[in-house]
């Protein structure tokens, strides 16, 4: 019987300087000093005039514009989600579309646009493709040309053209 006690007692003991160690852990992390590489500015030691407080506060550029900066919770890729496309051809990447072929149809051109599963599509003039929503601008015997209206993470719109060719070489 003495020696069961025996042993819970510097289980007691283990057990207590365990957790008191561990508090001394986590106090002391949060009370050393960090080292830092910027320097503080000089706090002012004297104010004459609030004259002269202005014209301190006038000539250092305190200011913040948001409009010059990139909001860093931005996604800079931005997919459109293949439920919500409009059109089929709209679920994929201009770049993942192959021309196949260009007919005349009413003095009107048409393209054969095959995609990545192996899909066939007619589109015209207007039609819109890719997930950006770009949209055929023209159609020639031999190319298509696609414009995407693109939007950057700092708000401003811009077009990018795109050119699809025919590949003659790879037709059978």
């Amino acid at each position: 019987m003495d020696r069961k006690k025996l042993q819970i007692l510097i289980l007691i003991v283990l057990l207590l300087f365990l957790v008191i160690y561990g508090i001394y852990q986590l106090t002391s992390v949060g009370t050393q000093p960090q080292k830092e590489t910027k320097t503080q500015p000089k706090p002012l030691t004297s104010i004459d005039t609030s004259k002269n407080l202005q014209q301190q506060i006038a000539t250092k550029n305190n200011s913040y514009e948001i409009s010059n900066l990139i909001d860093p919770f931005y996604p800079q890729i931005v997919r459109k989600d293949k439920a919500k496309a409009q059109g089929l051809l709209e679920n994929f990447d201009i770049e993942e579309l192959k021309l196949t072929g260009i007919l005349m149809d009413n003095k009107e051109y048409k393209a054969l646009i095959k995609t990545p599963d192996g899909r066939y599509f007619v589109v015209k003039e207007r039609d819109r493709i890719g997930f950006k929503k770009g949209q055929i601008t023209k159609i020639s015997k031999n190319e298509i040309e696609i414009v995407e209206t693109i939007k950057s993470p700092t708000g401003e719109t811009f077009q990018t053209k795109k050119i699809l060719k025919l590949r003659t070489e790879e037709v059978p």
